[in-house]
């Protein structure tokens, strides 16, 4: 019997595969307990523990734990008071499967001796020329599987030793669910079928939710997969789940569902497609499966989170790594049987397995890498030829008798010059290999304590993927992953087609804007670039706005210098926009410099901010003269004729003698959409301000404030954000103004 629930299905499908092979016919029997635990003889069950050796203390408080419990029923919702019971073991108590697996214990002895007596056949393990072994029932909880061979006699004893396990044990095999199925052409089988009392099936069927019996490379075998997988999706059908709920759900049961059957079975391709693609259309089409844009390939998906994918898995690699650890068993284990389909996929196990050899005898010679990575018949070939004993065990080709030991190489012919030389390199590379006191072990190459590990192995089969990416910028423990996937999804850069265009038209348009003032901004690429750049440092190395570029934040701290400003534009006359940024890159000490630790945050924020109007324009308004137009930055605005354009004239100017003392900045202007000599502009404290152009030449003093802002009081650095004022917008009467910040739309 196996010692896992999957050691019995692969049993079971190595007698089936053994019997077709030799076109034998044969009857496999599936029994089913009935009401399993309910009838338990207590008395014969204690006997049972008995012969086991179990002292009569420990059948003692077996006996009080399943004698003692007391039952009661509703009888028109009224408890009729408790009553013991005489046999049963106790549903959902942790003691009774054990006490179940011993009495059937019962029946695999009854089945044992039966075989040994010729009663029923079994089935015969052949290895070369003969059988090694029998193996004539399985044994796992209550599914039970006898193999016999197809004659009447068998049945009719297997039918009397099922009658007498009843008898004593009390557990009685429900015909109704059992079956006999028959392996090749069968005759007289609905006669065995009546001797024994129940129905007859057929192959393909299954056993412990596994098929039995099933083609290797048939996709119909994993049809029940894919109907359990498109079932689930039924039921999230009607339900809205944002892309990162979708993420959760695909890791925890869709990838998830195959993972039994990939344990035991090779899947084909086109399987492994299908249920990729079931995974890939919820992800990016949701429940109802529509036919979305896939934004990014399937390959980065199943890319791991620290190199740009989310940590998917694609299941023929990971089918492998599941076989693999077939494969490691069996190395561990020759004497197990092992399935030769879960053998095709051994060869990169073998290349990541290390033979330690001991005292034991199992280590193969030639055949096995266990004097260096490669094995000694292909390190040898010539030598591997003429070996007198090509499957010794390193056991064997050591002498223990020869002085403190040495190796007895036998070969069938002797040696010429260079067969001798192939020796001497053979027996150089058997230098300082000995046979130690220790068991033979096996180890995996860059396993933890040197053991298989299905995550390691898997990582060994899919392609490597060599990049960089901030992983701790996005997946935030604290974020929802639903916002977590969206900057994920950013800073892939994968957008819809209109977003993206819409992005790169804003993109080109501020270049050209800003290269009519000769100023120059560095934009970013991609979102990624800005994770990159403001992956989280040490306090002093901090970026203070998570949205301006570093090399952005350095030609603004540059262009400051203590008690004297930049050159800007005066009032009445024109002087130049600003400098060429040729002139004006950082130098390396400027690159070098860095906040001091006692310098708060929220105070270097404000520094920034505070000179950022030399390289930044809020906004641009047309005026309805059609000769002029106004650019406002952070503390001025400019009058510009379209004719000349390398003037200005300064109309606003909120720049303090102080920039300590800079309480707000302006946000955006706009001019009336019929009276030209009318400007409104707003600012960050949430005033807004209309102008006359006719009354002075400098308005700054000579404003009609349209919206009172918020009080000067002491605020947060965040709410001065939210109450700033971020656009304004006259209707086409010129009658209302429209008003937008962080929270609110305002008509005025």
């Amino acid at each position: 019997m196996g010692r896992q629930i999957l050691d019995a299905s692969l049993i079971a499908n190595e007698v089936i595969d053994s019997w077709q092979k030799r076109r034998e016919k044969d009857l496999i029997c599936k029994l089913d307990i009935e009401k399993a635990y309910d009838s338990v003889n207590w008395h014969f069950l204690m006997r049972v523990l008995r012969k086991m050796g179990f002292r009569a203390k420990w059948r003692e408080w077996v006996w009080s734990c399943i004698s003692t419990a007391k039952f009661s029923v509703l009888v028109n919702g009224v408890p009729t008071g408790f009553f013991s019971s005489s046999k049963g073991l106790c549903q959902g108590d942790p003691l009774s499967p054990y006490l179940f697996v011993m009495g059937m214990e019962v029946l695999s002895v009854l089945i044992r001796r039966a075989v040994k007596g010729g009663f029923i056949s079994g089935c015969n393990i052949w290895r070369g020329s003969g059988p090694v072994g029998n193996i004539s029932h399985l044994l796992f909880a209550d599914d039970t599987i006898v193999f016999c061979e197809a004659k009447k006699e068998d049945m009719t004893y297997l039918s009397w030793i099922l009658c007498w396990f009843e008898a004593v044990l009390g557990l009685r095999i429900n015909l109704a669910k059992s079956e006999i199925i028959p392996v090749g052409e069968v005759e007289e089988i609905l006669e065995m079928a009546m001797e024994l009392g129940c129905k007859v099936g057929q192959l393909p069927s299954a056993y412990l939710g596994l098929p039995l019996g099933a083609p290797n490379k048939a996709s119909s075998v994993w049809d029940g997969v894919e109907e359990r997988m498109r079932w689930k999706l039924a039921l999230w059908k009607r339900q809205y789940i944002s892309k990162g709920g979708r993420i959760t759900l695909i890791k925890s049961t869709l990838a998830s569902m195959p993972l039994y059957q990939l344990s035991l079975f090779r899947m084909p391709k086109i399987v492994a497609r299908r249920l990729e693609k079931l995974q890939r259309d919820f992800l990016w089409g949701g429940g109802n499966m529509e036919r979305k844009a896939h934004l990014v390939d399937w390959e980065m998906l199943c890319a791991g989170k620290e190199k740009e994918g989310l940590g998917l898995r694609k299941l023929v690699p990971l089918n492998k790594a599941l076989l693999g650890k077939w494969v490691w068993r069996f190395a561990r284990a020759k004497d197990e049987l092992v399935w030769k389909e879960i053998l095709k996929e051994s060869d990169w196990c073998w290349d990541n397995m290390v033979f330690n050899v001991g005292k034991d005898t199992r280590i193969r010679f030639w055949s096995d890498p266990w004097c260096g990575d490669v094995e000694l018949s292909l390190r040898f070939p010539q030598l591997y030829v003429v070996a007198a004993h090509r499957n010794a065990t390193v056991g064997e080709m050591w002498d223990q008798d020869s002085g403190q030991g040495g190796w007895n190489l036998r070969f069938i012919r002797d040696f010429n010059d260079w067969g001798l030389d192939l020796v001497g390199e053979l027996l150089q590379a058997l230098r300082g290999q000995r046979i130690t006191l220790e068991e033979d072990s096996v180890s995996w190459k860059g396993g933890k304590n040197g053991k298989f590990g299905v995550k390691k192995a898997y990582s060994l089969l899919i392609s490597p993927i060599v990049s960089i990416f901030p992983r701790n910028g996005i997946w935030v423990e604290k974020v929802p992953t639903k916002l977590a996937f969206f900057a994920w999804e950013a800073a892939w850069g994968r957008f819809l087609p209109l977003i993206d265009f819409k992005r790169e038209v804003a993109r080109v348009l501020w270049e050209i804007v800003l290269g009519l003032f000769g100023a120059q901004w560095v934009f970013l690429e991609t979102i990624k670039e800005v994770v990159k750049d403001h992956k989280p440092k040490k306090v002093k190395e901090l970026n203070p706005n998570p949205f301006v570029h570093s090399e952005n934040v350095l030609l603004a701290e540059s262009s400051f210098v203590s008690g004297q400003d930049k050159p800007s534009v005066a009032n009445g006359y024109a002087l130049e926009w600003t400098e060429k940024i040729d002139n004006m890159s950082p130098s390396q000490d400027t690159h070098a410099k860095r906040a001091n630790i006692g310098e708060t945050v929220s105070a270097r924020c404000r520094k920034v901010y505070a000179h950022a109007h030399d390289y930044n324009i809020n906004s641009i308004s047309n005026n309805s003269d059609g000769e002029t137009f106004v650019s406002a930055d952070d503390l001025r605005i400019n009058l510009w004729n379209l004719e000349i354009s390398d003037q200005c004239f300064n109309i606003i100017d909120m720049k303090p003698s102080n920039m300590e003392d800079l309480t707000e900045v302006i946000t955006a202007a706009e001019f009336h959409p019929i009276h030209c000599n009318l400007l409104a502009y707003s600012s960050s404290r949430g005033f807004i301000r209309l102008v006359d152009l006719r009354q002075s030449a400098v308005c700054d003093h000579n404003a009609r404030i349209l919206q009172h802002g918020e009080s000067s009081g002491l605020k947060s650095f965040f709410t001065e954000i939210v109450s700033s004022i971020s656009d304004i917008k006259f209707a086409s009467d010129g009658r209302h103004l429209l008003s937008r910040d962080y929270m609110n739309l305002k008509v005025i």
